[in-house]
């Protein structure tokens, strides 16, 4: 298995996350547990900042550019009736692979990505079980971003007053940033 993981992780480095075929297996790239571990800390300890979402993608969008704190994204300040997408913004500080942790809530809440009003594809999407311990996120996606671009989150539509959302970059735990699960 270390082969199969040796290899999901060079064409995660290397580029976008994809499955692979590895001695006859079919495998797919999964984040590896320190990832989950590291994620599911911040999510019990912080540290937290709250940020008002904005109702309109063309407003000012509260910014979440840190990876490193837990962002308490505020989505019903009273201005919708109903439903509503919810809006902000992100500018990373590195490159790659980011795995975006989204926060429990009663919803499963829809999350896309625009840069440059264009929305980007979603590399990989993941299931938080609460059996890794994990009980603040239920569920991870991830995007290739680029360094310095600014990108915005769009939430829902939702009902949901809020949303707990945590950053991450997969590659900067080296080889425990990314698994792979084969099929026999």
């Amino acid at each position: 298995m270390q082969g199969a993981a040796g290899a999901i992780l060079a064409a995660c480095v290397l580029g976008s996350c994809t499955s692979s075929t590895v001695n006859g297996d079919e495998c797919e790239p999964i984040l590896g547990e320190d990832v989950y571990i590291h994620a599911c800390q911040h999510g019990d300890m912080g540290p937290f900042e709250a940020v008002q979402a904005s109702p309109h993608p063309d407003g000012w969008l509260a910014a979440t550019n840190t990876t490193q704190h837990v962002f308490d994204v505020h989505m019903n300040a009273g201005e919708a009736e109903g439903p509503s997408r919810w809006y902000v913004g992100f500018r990373p500080s590195r490159d790659g692979a980011h795995a975006v942790f989204i926060g429990a809530t009663d919803e499963d809440i829809d999350l896309e990505v625009f840069v440059a009003d264009e929305r980007l594809e979603r590399d990989h999407q993941e299931v938080v079980s609460n059996p890794s311990g994990c009980g603040e996120m239920s569920r991870v996606d991830v995007f290739t971003f680029e360094r310095g671009t600014q990108y915005t989150l769009a939430f829902g539509p939702t009902d949901a007053p809020s949303v707990r959302v945590f950053f991450e970059h997969p590659d900067t735990f080296g080889r425990g940033g990314w698994e792979s699960r084969c099929d026999d």
